[in-house]
């Protein structure tokens, strides 16, 4: 059809991105639209700062090499009883991230109340990696080293960052360009939007993980 034209504006930069939900409540999951979407308002990783796609309009992916794209695949998915693990491909989802050579997720889930991800890096220059998770109430630190959010009442998410033993935590207020009027969807405002627990780490050229361990609780 002449007239059909490739519009991938729905489409966010969340390759890898995970969302949990349970006992009728998102305990993580994306900030929701944006004007201007960003992998940094996803559970998903940031290399230098750089995000999935080319950012900086409200479809990332316009400007992405086209033929890169089959590269970001769900690789395996296995079922353990209850429980099930997901690996996915996703350093082609970075065509603006010059030293990403290899990225594979692996989510987990045991099928009762804990989920793990496992990242693994491979950079042919150093950089940092920030990895994200969101959540529509603050994060606090637990006297024992755990992160956890939620309210006073129901289930909560409670997080352990295994690897790098190095990674520096911060708990933020998460940001988000919201949409204009309309025509004009890239020029909202700034806008709070929950709350995002950023671990961040110097990674060296070469092989890097990043391991964290979710954990629903009352």
């Amino acid at each position: 059809m002449p007239e059909w034209s490739l519009d991938s504006g729905h489409a966010h930069p969340d390759a890898g991105s995970f969302i949990i939900y349970a006992n009728g409540r998102y305990l993580t999951g994306d900030t929701g639209y944006a004007g201007l979407p960003t992998a940094r308002n996803h559970n998903t990783v940031t290399f230098g700062g750089i995000g999935q796609g080319v950012e900086g309009d409200h479809d990332v992916w316009r400007g992405a090499p086209y033929a890169g794209f089959d590269g970001i695949r769900i690789r395996g998915v296995k079922a353990n009883g209850p429980g099930v693990t997901i690996e996915a491909e996703l350093a082609a989802a970075y065509p603006k991230v010059a030293e990403l050579q290899a990225f594979t997720r692996t989510f987990s889930f045991d099928g009762n109340a804990t989920f793990s991800v496992s990242d693994s890096v491979t950079l042919k220059t150093p950089t940092s990696i920030e990895w994200r998770l969101q959540s529509d109430t603050p994060f606090m630190r637990n006297p024992t080293g755990e992160y956890r959010n939620g309210g006073k009442s129901g289930p909560a998410l409670e997080v352990t960052i295994a690897e790098p033993k190095n990674a520096e935590v911060e708990l933020a207020v998460g940001k988000l360009k919201v949409p204009g009027p309309p025509g004009s969807i890239t020029t909202g405002a700034m806008e709070d939007r929950g709350y995002v627990l950023t671990a961040t780490a110097k990674a060296s050229a070469g092989e890097s993980r990043v391991e964290a361990t979710i954990r629903i609780v009352k």
